[in-house]
């Protein structure tokens, strides 16, 4: 379906290739919302642990509705536990 309206969106010359990065490396994680947190201005009027806490209550949001790239979508690419 993604791939389909990618397509539409972008006439017949356009092929679609999604990317999905997977991460389950809790040092690489938390390395990552540091890095996140420290940077973004949506967290600069905030000390870092109430930071840390809002990117995390975030993060659950989108994971409970995110849905993997799966084969019937056509070609992707699957990157594992990569740092920013």
């Amino acid at each position: 379906q993604r791939a389909e309206e990618a397509s539409r969106k972008g006439g017949p010359q356009v092929s679609v290739v999604f990317i999905e990065s997977v991460c389950d490396d809790a040092n690489v994680l938390e390395a990552n919302m540091l890095a996140k947190v420290r940077a973004s201005p949506d967290f600069s009027s905030l000390d870092e642990e109430a930071a840390l806490d809002d990117l995390r209550k975030r993060i659950a949001h989108y994971e409970a509705a995110y849905e993997t790239v799966s084969d019937a979508e056509g070609a992707y690419i699957k990157l594992y536990n990569l740092s920013s």
